[in-house]
């Protein structure tokens, strides 16, 4: 059974920081289209006054994202994203 759109805001609202790894959270590894060549992972909170979506990268290089590095550029990269996409969202 895929988790449901409300499961994942609330996963992704839990991150305080993006989350980078070997191992895709929940079934997020299907959302990639060569999903089983992903080797290593970042998952982006999105969010504004609250999380709105996730914003998830994969690379086939086991190195690209691992959970000793630093995220300043990923965090930034969350935040372009979130104000880009928030103007669409419905109003609350």
């Amino acid at each position: 059974a895929h988790q449901q759109p409300a499961a994942v805001l609330r996963n992704a609202d839990q991150l305080g920081a993006p989350h980078c790894g070997p191992a895709a959270p929940f079934e997020s590894r299907d959302w990639f289209d060569a999903g089983t060549d992903c080797r290593s992972f970042a998952f982006l909170p999105l969010r504004t006054a609250y999380t709105f979506g996730l914003l998830g990268l994969g690379d086939e290089s086991a190195e690209r994202f691992h959970s000793g590095m630093g995220t300043v550029y990923l965090t930034r990269l969350a935040e372009l994203a979130s104000v880009a996409t928030s103007r669409y969202l419905p109003p609350v």
